[in-house]
Formats: structure tokens, C-alpha cells, sequence
């Protein structure tokens, strides 16, 4: 039984429109974490001072936390669908997102958005 090319094509794009719709939503929280430290402490780290009150610190550190999650969950997502992607055979014809950005520049912005989510989180540690 062979593969049909514009199923396989269709199967292939959806991951990649999904790989792209989770990085994209880790970015954000992850933006939106920097937004949290900005707003509440000056761009430092969320953590427990005496200058502030400790109702303000829990709540601000349970949204971040919830973004925390979601960006895991949805980083999670990004390497399942990377595996899915490597182990597809790619089909002789062309995708259905060719008109798009070329492989390079999609790269490039897909490392920018890793290496700013790994920024943001990577000072919050393993909690």
C-alpha cells in the first residue's frame, strides 16, 4: 500500500502549523512572565521581599507559575511535534506552505523564540 503524497502533505503541514502554534504560545507566556517581573519587581526575579506584601507575592507568583506550566506543556508539544516532523518521509511534491518564509529565516525565528523563552525561564530555576 503506498502513501498518498497530498494526504501525507496535509498531515505534515498541520504539524508544522502546530509546532509553530505552541512555540508561539510559549513566547508569549514567556513574555508575558517578563511582563509580571517588570511590572512587580522591576524586571528581577519573583521572589519574597518584606517591601511587599505577601498576599501580592503569592498571587504574582501562582500567575507565573501557571505560565511556567502552560510554557513546559506547550514546549512538550514542540518536541513531539519536532520527532513527528524528522520521522514523516518528505513527499517528492511540494508543501503546502511553500509560500512562506524560506527554511532559513524560519529557523533563525524559531532559535530566537527558544533562546528568549530559555532566557525568562532559565532564571526562574527547577521549582
Amino acid at each position: 500500500m503506498t502513501t498518498n503524497p497530498p494526504r501525507l502533505n496535509r498531515v505534515t503541514h498541520w504539524l508544522q502549523q502546530r509546532q509553530r502554534n505552541v512555540l508561539n504560545s510559549a513566547f508569549s507566556d514567556a513574555q508575558a512572565i517578563k511582563a509580571l517581573e517588570d511590572q512587580y519587581y522591576q524586571g528581577g526575579k519573583i521572589a519574597y521581599s518584606p517591601d511587599q506584601s505577601k498576599t501580592v507575592y503569592d498571587y504574582v507568583r501562582s500567575l507565573r507559575d501557571r505560565k511556567l506550566l502552560q510554557i513546559r506543556t506547550n514546549l512538550t508539544q514542540f518536541r513531539l511535534n519536532s520527532f513527528l516532523l524528522n520521522q514523516s518521509p518528505r513527499p517528492e511534491t511540494e508543501t503546502l506552505d511553500s509560500s512562506g518564509p524560506g527554511p532559513e529565516a524560519v529557523a533563525a525565528d524559531v532559535l530566537a523564540k527558544l533562546d528568549y523563552i530559555e532566557l525568562v525561564i532559565g532564571s526562574i530555576g527547577n521549582r
